[in-house]
């Protein structure tokens, strides 16, 4: 470690006021954070002229505010740990001593992220904007601050003593939640601002409650709780009739969550964007992205790209989202997902869809052209032959629009041109296969999302992408569908999608900790969710030898034959 890090540093900690007892390895690990190896911390420590200075343990979220912000002043072996950290500081801005005082006390923060650098002085100027934006790149902070700065004064003609003032629409609870946090700190030192959290999974009257109890400057939203208000709760609307900023934050996602109806109908009771400031932040640019933007917010607006061209290729980069689904659920779910991604860019929709086994892909791909969707349809898998996969794959290479269904074929090494989804369906075989089929989209500079459908039995797999920026996926009004409650084409098709199914989690036993028994048991919920049981009840026949295969000889529940029919 520098020198000039270990003298910055010292006097950083004894300044915060965060020692206590003496642990080291908390120290460490705070170090490590910031890209420095173990040694120089012990070299570190033991090169402390006092007990003070040395040697001790930290509260952990003291310390983890401390040591990033000596470094990303740019200082020693950590400089470029943070790299989204700008020279800007937040005592330069030109805002008011209560916002400056919250910063430094609340955040402790003195430079601003890249992002904030770039879209705090426009936004401050009134401007509306249309932001790319990573989440973790201090975005939130970046249009928080000046729709505090906006709000701080007078209530507008007008306006009713509890006008709600900025509205803020999240696409999740997890994430307007983290929003409320960072808007309460902010306006802690503000005399007469508050903030306040709506979204679902709570009781109407509790947050009507809520809503009544303090000021409620700025309110942060999931787009259903924030449409229930407005239709229920009295009074709501003429609260929001003079609002002054409009944030729609994570739009692709929001957009991927099925939202764009609320978003629409939430838009035309607020006030007109001539009317407001109004602000997008999105990490992804899909179609539909630019389509609200145009009506959220003003002619004119700015649009400002603060990703790196350079890191937008790599899976930490891509948008990625999980569910989880029973056996009997997944079709839904498959269903519903595919809706979902084609409604997010309709013009220019282009999916692939990641299968376990080649029986399973061309199962699903036989049943989705019977659907509404058939025309959009391409299978590439390894039971078709070479001829055919080349001409589908230079077909979908070429199509404007397509839902490719695939085996692990193309996951590795093909390049489709804008493809703006993977939808993997069930854990893939590891981790790596998983980023490979991840990265057949936001490839060339284009953006992409990645959705992986797990079944209950398959979480597991979720610890293996423990350091992946997952997010848990939200489908709205997902219930039962029966569109893909149909027979293939080729009769054949559901006994050995049932056959292949089987054999593939009959490897994953370990992984899912289940036996024999418990396997062949799911394997006749599989067969009964896609309609393959007989009058009996019976799943498909299997014929003596595969079985023997399966290594499933003698386990209960299967229906064995000599030999299965063709």
């Amino acid at each position: 470690m520098h020198r000039s890090l270990q003298r910055r540093i010292v006097p950083e900690l004894c300044a915060s006021h965060v020692l206590r007892t003496r642990r080291v390895v908390i120290l460490a690990a705070a170090f490590c954070l910031a890209g420095t190896r173990f040694g120089d911390v012990r070299t570190f420590l033991l090169a402390g002229k006092s007990r003070n200075q040395c040697g001790v343990a930290l509260r952990p979220d003291a310390l983890l505010e401390v040591v990033p912000r000596v470094v990303q002043r740019g200082d020693g072996a950590g400089s470029k740990a943070i790299s989204h950290v700008s020279e800007s500081r937040f005592d330069g801005l030109p805002v008011s001593a209560e916002t400056k005082k919250a910063i430094k006390e609340g955040f402790g923060y003195e430079h601003m992220t890249e992002v904030q650098a770039q879209t705090v002085g426009p936004l401050l100027g009134g401007a509306d904007m249309l932001a790319r934006a990573k989440t973790g790149t201090g975005k939130t902070l970046g249009f928080l601050i000046p729709t505090v700065e906006r709000i701080k004064g007078p209530l507008p003609p007008g306006a009713p003593k509890d006008a709600i003032r900025a509205l803020i629409i999240s696409p999740s609870r997890e994430l307007a939640s983290q929003i409320l946090k960072e808007a309460t700190k902010l306006v802690s030192f503000h005399q007469g601002l508050g903030a306040k959290c709506v979204f679902g999974g709570v009781g109407l009257g509790k947050d009507q409650r809520d809503l009544k109890d303090g000021p409620c400057s700025i309110l942060v939203a999931t787009p259903g709780r924030l449409k229930q208000h407005m239709a229920e709760t009295p009074g709501f609307a003429n609260r929001l009739g003079h609002l002054e900023v409009v944030i729609l934050d994570e739009a692709d996602q929001l957009l991927d969550m099925g939202f764009r109806g609320e978003i629409l109908k939430i838009l035309e009771k607020l006030p007109p964007a001539s009317a407001r400031q109004g602000l997008l932040f999105s990490a992804t640019f899909p179609k539909a992205v630019s389509d609200i933007a145009g009506l959220a917010l003003k002619p004119g607006y700015q649009y400002i790209d603060t990703v790196n061209e350079n890191e937008e290729s790599t899976p930490q980069h891509i948008a990625q989202s999980y569910a989880v689904a029973s056996l009997e659920g997944m079709n839904s779910l498959i269903w519903a997902s595919v809706n979902q991604a084609k409604d997010r860019d309709p013009s220019s929709f282009k999916l692939i869809l990641f299968f376990a086994t080649a029986r399973l892909t061309q199962y699903y791909a036989d049943v989705f052209r019977q659907t509404e969707l058939g025309s959009h349809v391409f299978e590439i898998h390894s039971k078709k032959a070479q001829s055919f996969r080349t001409t589908e794959s230079e077909r979908f290479r070429k199509a404007t629009q397509g839902i490719l269904f695939s085996s692990d074929v193309s996951a590795r090494g093909l390049d489709y041109p804008g493809v703006t989804n993977v939808i993997q369906v069930g854990a893939a075989s590891s981790r790596e296969q998983y980023i490979h089929r991840l990265g057949r989209t936001g490839r060339g500079g284009n953006q992409g999302s990645g959705m992986l459908l797990l079944y209950d039995i398959e979480k597991y797999f979720l610890s293996d992408l423990s350091d992946m920026p997952l997010q848990k996926y939200s489908i709205r009004d997902l219930s039962p569908s029966r569109e893909l409650d149909r027979d293939p084409t080729d009769t054949n098709l559901k006994s050995k999608a049932y056959a292949a199914w089987l054999g593939y989690y009959k490897s994953n036993l370990k992984s899912m900790k289940i036996n024999t028994r418990e396997l062949v048991s799911l394997g006749t919920r599989f067969a009964k969710s896609i309609g393959a049981l007989d009058a009996q009840g019976l799943p498909p026949p299997l014929d003596k030898m595969l079985v023997g295969k399966m290594g499933l000889k003698g386990v209960p529940g299967l229906n064995v034959v000599a030999v299965r029919p063709k």
